[in-house]
C-alpha cells in the first residue's frame, strides 16, 4: 500500500475498518490495473494476521478466464457421476476457501445465472455441490473485483440488482493514478528499488528530479501496472546510475494529458499566481454550482470519479 495521496489514506483506513470488523463481502471497483487485488490481499492479511504458517487459505479466481459450466464446478465442486466427467466427489473453492478467502476477480462480467446462484451463497453461508443435496456451511469472507461501472450494467440489465446491494454493503473504489498523482513518485521508487534487487542491478540509484516530473505528468492510462512494467524495463535495459529524460520511452511526453475542455458555459481558469489547491478548490465549487450540486453530474463535468470528487469536496470544507 503505497502512496501519499489523501486517497490511499482513505483507503487504507476503510481497509483497516473492514477487516476489523470481520466484514463476509465486500466489493472493489476501479480501473484495470490499479491495485484491486493488491487491497483483497492487503485487507486478509490485516483480517488473519501472519497466516502463512497457520494455512489460512485465500484464493483467487479470474470470472472471466473460465466459461460458465467449468467456472461453476470450480466454484461449488460436485459430486460423483452428476455429469459424465464427474468420476469422483470434488470439493468446491468455496469449500476449499473456508476460514479464509475467496477473491472473484471481475465480477462484472460473471453470468446472470451464475450470480443467482451466487448470492445464495452470500445469503445462506452455505454451498451446495453439483448433483449434490447437502447444504455445506461455510465461513469465508468474499471480495469481489470489478473494472465496470456495475450500476450502469444493473441498469442495463447485465448485473443483478440484488446481488449488486449485497456486494456494495461493503464497497471500496481504488481511483486511476492519473487522480492521485503525488502518489507517482513514491511508486517510482519503490519499484526501482524492487526490480534493482530483483535483478541485481546494483548501478542504477534512482531517478533524475527531471524524469520524475515527466513520470508525474503522464496520465498512465494502465494506471499501476503500467507504471510497474516501464520501470522494470527500464531497471534491465539502463546501465545508468540515474533514469535522466532521455532513458524514457518517447511516448511519455508525447501523449496529451487530460485537462478539462471549455465549452459553452464551461469552467474559467483563475488568474495566475494562486496555489494549485486553490485552482482545484474553484473548479469544483464551478462544477457543483453547474450541476446544481448534484455530485455524480458534478464529476462528469470533471471527468473524475465520484469517490475522488467526495474526497475533494471533504478536503476543501465544500459540504
Amino acid at each position: 500500500m503505497i502512496g501519499a495521496s489523501g486517497q490511499v489514506e482513505d483507503l487504507k483506513a476503510k481497509a483497516e475498518k473492514l477487516a476489523e470488523a470481520k466484514v463476509q463481502s465486500i466489493l472493489i471497483t476501479g480501473e484495470s490495473g490499479t491495485g484491486k487485488e493488491l487491497i483483497a490481499r492487503y485487507i486478509h492479511r490485516l483480517m488473519h494476521g501472519d497466516c502463512s504458517k497457520r494455512c489460512i487459505p485465500y484464493i483467487a479466481v479470474n470470472c472471466t478466464a473460465l466459461p460458465e459450466t467449468l467456472l461453476e464446478s470450480e466454484l461449488f465442486g460436485y459430486e460423483k457421476g452428476s455429469f459424465t466427467d464427474a468420476k469422483s466427489d470434488k470439493k468446491g473453492i468455496f469449500e476449499m476457501a473456508d476460514g479464509g478467502t475467496i477473491l472473484l476477480d471481475e465480477i462484472g462480467d460473471m453470468k446472470m445465472d451464475l450470480q443467482g446462484k451466487l448470492l445464495r451463497v452470500l445469503e445462506e453461508r452455505a454451498v451446495r455441490r453439483i448433483g449434490g443435496k447437502e447444504e455445506i456451511p461455510i465461513n469465508v469472507t468474499v471480495i469481489a473485483t470489478t473494472n465496470r461501472n456495475v450500476s450502469e450494467a444493473v441498469k442495463t440489465g447485465e448485473f443483478r440488482t440484488d446481488l449488486f446491494f449485497r456486494l456494495s454493503t461493503f464497497y471500496l473504489h481504488i481511483p486511476p493514478l492519473r487522480e492521485r498523482k503525488e502518489d507517482i513518485p513514491a511508486l517510482a521508487r519503490y519499484y526501482l528499488s524492487y526490480f534493482a534487487t530483483r535483478y541485481n542491478n546494483k548501478v542504477i540509484k534512482g531517478f533524475s528530479p527531471e524524469a520524475e516530473k515527466i513520470l508525474t505528468i503522464y496520465d498512465w492510462p494502465g494506471n499501476v501496472r503500467e507504471l510497474r512494467n516501464l520501470v522494470e524495463r527500464l531497471v534491465v535495459l539502463e546501465n545508468a546510475e540515474y533514469i535522466l529524460p532521455e532513458h524514457l520511452p518517447a511516448w511519455l511526453t508525447s501523449q496529451p494529458t487530460s485537462t478539462v475542455q471549455p465549452s459553452n458555459g464551461g469552467f474559467t481558469l483563475p488568474d495566475t499566481g494562486i496555489s494549485l489547491d486553490e485552482v482545484e478548490k474553484d473548479l469544483i465549487m464551478q462544477a457543483l454550482e453547474k450541476a446544481k450540486h448534484n455530485k455524480t453530474l458534478a464529476a462528469k463535468l470533471l471527468d473524475i470519479s465520484y469517490d475522488s470528487l467526495r474526497y475533494q469536496i471533504k478536503k476543501f470544507g465544500l459540504e
